[in-house]
């Protein structure tokens, strides 16, 4: 996903889908040299990258990630102001756009302390951001595994990752399998929030490990614009599929609580509910309204297979389990 963005950030590949205003160059800080060249290859064999060797190494540089402090981060200031590039503006005159720094990850390049303090993080991003005016930078970073709430949504770590930069993105994959780029903070309009992830597939010959010829596999993935319409779905899934993750979670919980106050006992050892518990003590027995769990009964108590038995008991509802045969 990474590396198609980054080569049309570099006027490498004037057709992507996003438009690029302004030509940078690109200097990459990564773990994964090999993966960046892989992909690089791809897009080539796949005729979707057409620029010369020459340019691609003029405009597109790779480096191995190595923890530097930020000290020893900003001493490349200097250096970086020299790879400025330049640009048009709409009157004729030139404009300078200083080179795209990405760090690949930040656990990998920025040797902090302690990258879950915000007041450790905050200082060195602000750092950065003071003495590499002469450039952009891009902090990758990893997120939690459950893509579907918040915390799956940011930073691992201190939130001043995200807090003392201009702008987030992250990456996410939706239960439908689906992946898309999400806009989470943006100090500059933006058309869309949202962007979707166009996965490529290409096929060029290659060396194994042991140098045997082969062909490889490789995918790369474009970014699109959302229109309105995709934007409108994509949040309707989202916010249905949250529905659902709740609707199971809260079952889960309301089977347990029933099952405790079903096997629960008087001071005689006598069952308190051996008829089933009325509804509305259920209710009491559980966190939140009284509406967040009707669906919930109504849903286990529905059609054959269910869970759940309710009777009626004069004007009360008896809840129980229902017995499997």
């Amino acid at each position: 996903t990474l590396i198609p963005m980054l080569c049309a950030i570099a006027g490498l590949i004037p057709h992507y889908p996003l438009h690029i205003k302004l030509r940078r160059q690109v200097i990459l800080v990564t773990e994964d040299e090999e993966q960046v060249w892989m992909v690089i290859r791809a897009m080539m064999a796949d005729g979707y990258l057409n620029a010369p060797e020459e340019e691609l190494n003029d405009w597109f540089h790779v480096a191995p990630a190595s923890r530097l402090t930020t000290s020893e981060i900003i001493a490349h200031a200097e250096g970086l102001e020299l790879m400025k590039a330049p640009n048009e503006r709409a009157d004729g005159t030139p404009f300078p756009a200083g080179p795209l720094l990405v760090m690949d990850t930040v656990s990998a390049c920025i040797d902090t302390e302690n990258g879950s303090s915000n007041d450790e993080v905050a200082r060195d991003v602000e750092l950065i951001k003071q003495k590499l005016r002469c450039a952009a930078v891009l902090l990758i970073g990893h997120t939690a595994k459950d893509a579907g709430t918040k915390a799956g949504q940011t930073f691992l770590g201190a939130q001043a990752w995200e807090a003392n930069t201009i702008g987030a993105v992250t990456l996410r994959r939706l239960d439908s399998g689906v992946r898309e780029l999400v806009v989470l903070k943006n100090r500059f309009s933006a058309n869309s929030p949202k962007f979707k992830v166009v996965p490529k597939t290409a096929r060029f010959s290659g060396k194994d490990v042991l140098g045997n010829d082969k062909v490889i596999q490789c995918l790369y993935n474009l970014i699109e614009p959302m229109t309105a319409e995709e934007i409108e779905a994509a949040t309707l899934e989202e916010r249905e599929a949250k529905e659902i993750t709740r609707l199971v979670e809260d079952s889960a919980t309301l089977l347990a609580k029933l099952t405790e106050m079903l096997a629960g006992t008087d001071s005689n050892g006598d069952l308190v509910h051996p008829m089933g518990v009325k509804r509305g003590d259920l209710y009491k027995a559980l966190t939140g309204k009284d509406a967040r769990w009707k669906p919930v009964i109504d849903r286990l108590a529905d059609g054959e297979g269910s869970e759940l038995t309710i009777k009626k008991a004069g004007k009360a509802e008896l809840i129980t389990l229902t017995v499997k045969t």
